[in-house]
């Protein structure tokens, strides 16, 4: 991946808040648990998704505020 030239120590999920990413891990649960760590650094949720092949993928996304 490219980095931002102006800002290269900046981390891939800061520079890509709505791009879908899989989680490590061998468990629901783990991956669960990643999904929703790496999306808490930016105050952000996790959604859960399927994909075709029956693995399950998520994106952040921005919580819903009420007011």
């Amino acid at each position: 991946m490219l980095r931002d030239p102006e800002q290269p120590d900046r981390e891939e999920v800061e520079q890509n808040l709505d791009r879908p990413f899989y989680s490590p891990g061998k468990t629901l649960v783990e991956k669960r648990l990643y999904a929703r760590n790496r999306c808490a650094r930016i105050e952000r949720i996790y959604q859960e998704h399927n994909d075709c092949t029956g693995d399950r993928y998520y994106t952040c996304i921005e919580v819903q505020r009420k007011e």
